[in-house]
């Protein structure tokens, strides 16, 4: 996990998605204000 300097954009490695569910993310780390994200994945990204 990465953040940038103005901490606005987060760059996570994650196993384990699933393509076409919803994902429910908690991140502890980095002081963030909003800690629970939601993301559905649509496509799984070719490397």
């Amino acid at each position: 996990m990465r953040a940038t300097r103005d901490r606005l954009t987060v760059r996570l490695k994650i196993r384990g998605l699933v393509k076409g569910h919803v994902h429910q993310l908690h991140i502890k780390k980095l002081g963030i204000a909003h800690p629970t994200a939601y993301y559905t994945l649509n496509e799984i990204p070719k490397r």
